[in-house]
């Protein structure tokens, strides 16, 4: 019988190892293009930040942009038009995004005088 509770507490602690290892792993993942305006704003975040301002077509207004993009390397000055590749994580650890944006290529980098 104590082996049995072994082996059950046992699992038990494998098995929460893997839903931890599991919550920063993305789990759908979709394509966007984002235009990116040339210059930061100040923003508030979980504390202030600067915030890229974003769009998704040209038609719409610019919105407050809080997350990083891996493998972007924004310059001020110059209007951007980027692929990425936007993931939802499974669960959500505090102070941190639902999503992880990931750069796939930049489309057109427009010095704006």
């Amino acid at each position: 019988m104590n082996k049995l509770l072994f082996l059950m507490a046992l699992g038990g602690f494998v098995g929460c190892d893997a839903v931890l290892n599991q919550e920063v792993k993305p789990f759908s993942a979709v394509q966007k293009t984002l235009y990116i305006a040339p210059q930061q704003v100040d923003c508030v975040g979980v504390g202030p930040q600067k915030c890229l301002l974003v769009r998704e077509n040209l038609t719409e207004d610019w919105a407050f942009f809080y997350d990083d993009i891996l493998g972007f390397s924004y310059q001020p000055g110059y209007l951007y038009a980027i692929s990425v590749k936007r993931e939802t994580r499974k669960t959500l650890p505090e102070d941190v995004s639902m999503y992880i944006w990931t750069l796939q290529k930049v489309i057109k980098k427009e010095l704006v005088k």
